[in-house]
């Protein structure tokens, strides 16, 4: 069972996405929800906050295991200030869809649940594990995205051969170029090994067993 450390340096990030949780929870109580806690698998931006902090986010990339009316989304917005006194927003990213990302088809059931930013428990919030996360930034493999990766892989959340048995098997199920995806692959791995084979510094994160 993973379980997460005070491992990022931005808790007033942090504290937006509680907030934020709190909000859209309020809004679907006012409509007579009595349903039973509605999972959340957190990716992108926010799932890297947790393993990494290493910067900020302005949407949340997530997917809800139970349909919740879009209109509930309409104007959910976080204004917070950030460390550095500069403000900021944060709000539900509605456009993302997991199907159209690279994932693999555990990826949910391999979630890590995130209780520290839960508020009235009619969510739970889980993020993709690490490789998950990893994996999933193959679809649109920008510079930033790559960045994340490793991010992820100099805080040895996972290795590269762990890296490219995960990619490989969420090819499956991927509905963009696989061919592109694969070499994206080949050139992350390769990424993760030099990487890796640096001395590790003291990120001042972990996540333990």
């Amino acid at each position: 069972c993973w379980k997460s450390s005070s491992m990022n340096a931005h808790p007033d990030l942090t504290e937006a996405f509680r907030h934020l949780i709190a909000d859209l929870e309020e809004r679907l109580l006012a409509t007579g929800y009595q349903g039973p806690p509605i999972k959340v698998f957190v990716a992108g931006g926010m799932a890297l906050h947790r393993y990494c902090g290493n910067r900020y986010t302005r949407d949340v990339d997530a997917t809800f295991a139970s349909r919740i009316n879009p209109l509930l989304f309409k104007d959910v917005l976080v204004t917070y200030q950030r460390e550095d006194g500069r403000p900021a927003n944060l709000f539900w990213d509605t456009s993302y869809s997991i199907t159209l990302t690279m994932h693999h088809e555990d990826c949910e059931e391999d979630a890590i649940p995130w209780p520290e930013v839960e508020r009235e428990g009619l969510f739970q919030i889980y993020t993709l594990s690490p490789l998950d996360l990893a994996v999933s930034k193959l679809s649109r493999y920008s510079s930033r995205d790559m960045e994340d990766i490793l991010s992820l892989a100099e805080r040895r959340l996972f290795t590269a051969e762990e890296f490219r048995k995960r990619a490989q098997e969420a090819f499956t199920y991927y509905v963009g170029n696989p061919l592109s995806a694969q070499t994206s692959m080949d050139l992350v791995v390769e990424a993760i090994e030099r990487t890796q084979a640096e001395p590790e510094e003291d990120s001042g994160s972990s996540l333990g067993m």
